[in-house]
């Protein structure tokens, strides 16, 4: 199809998988593209795992007894560390997009955790919030059986009389009573514009060639967004773990800040933005900065 002199073409070729059933991501072969990934991004996926058991070994901790904060930070945890793990899931099969939809989810978590942790009572806003978000969605359900529900009647009732639209909570405002604003804007804000069909996130999945202007569409594995997604997954599940020790009063918090360090000296491995030039910097630039 072309219009105007320009083109748009499907690249198929190489694309994993004998027959349509088991093409692209669903191939079994995508499992050498992924050897390969692992290979090139060890260190960063070494440290991954490496969380990903401490983690798990956290969750050997007793929780007894448990105030409502606790419970709240626990399961909390919970969703962080799935999502923590799905996200390397996504990065390995080269969805580079679908990575980051999953860590705008586990950065939501972390940021309800230090917020729980800075102020205890605000796990009762985030459970009066969440009973706000119920009440709107039997509302909408409410429209569409127009009324002949008589439970979901009672619900929106006992409901109603418990929150109203003061109680809403948007995810700049837990970010905000987290004390993680400069996070939100940089880091969530940008994992936002992936989470919904933006050009933005469909630019990942073109290629304008300049010599013939055709644009080229593909849906092969990526990686070219690793470093920055491995890299979110661990700092968000740091933030998650250091929120979690301090609401649970876990013992040995060492460990997590042990972690923290190895992660920062991974970071120093990466190239840095320069605002000065608007270009990435490398190692040696850096240190001649320096």
């Amino acid at each position: 199809m072309k219009n105007n002199g320009l083109g748009v073409a499907h690249a198929p070729k190489n694309a994993p998988g004998k027959s349509r059933r088991d093409q692209g991501f669903l191939s079994a072969k995508l499992g050498r593209w992924t050897s390969q990934f692992r290979k090139e991004f060890a260190p960063w996926i070494k440290l991954y795992k490496k969380i990903n058991a401490f983690s798990y070994s956290v969750l050997r901790n007793p929780l007894v007894p448990a105030n409502t904060a606790q419970i709240l930070s626990w399961t909390l945890y919970l969703r962080a560390l799935s999502s923590y793990q799905a996200a390397l899931i996504l990065a390995e099969r080269g969805l580079d997009a679908e990575c980051k939809t999953v860590l705008r989810s586990l950065a939501e978590a972390a940021f309800a955790l230090a917020a729980i942790e800075k102020n205890r009572e605000f796990a009762a806003r985030l459970l009066k919030a969440n009973e706000y978000e119920e009440l709107q969605w039997m509302k909408k359900w409410n429209e569409v059986n127009q009324g002949r529900d008589k439970r979901l009647q009672d619900k929106i009732s006992h409901l109603s009389a418990r929150v109203s639209r003061r109680d809403k909570l948007g995810v700049r405002q837990i970010a905000e009573a987290a004390g993680m604003l400069n996070v939100y804007y940089v880091q969530y804000s940008t994992l936002c514009m992936f989470g919904h069909p933006t050009p933005h996130s469909l630019a990942l999945r073109t290629r304008r060639d300049k010599q013939t202007q055709m644009i080229e569409t593909s849906l092969h594995p990526t990686a070219n967004d690793a470093h920055d997604n491995l890299r979110l997954g661990i700092m968000f599940s740091i933030f998650a773990l250091k929120s979690l020790f301090n609401i649970c009063q876990f013992p040995k918090p060492n460990r997590v800040v042990a972690l923290h360090e190895e992660f920062s000296d991974l970071i120093s491995t990466l190239p840095i933005f320069d605002l000065k030039t608007s270009a990435m910097m490398t190692k040696r630039e850096k240190l001649e900065i320096v």
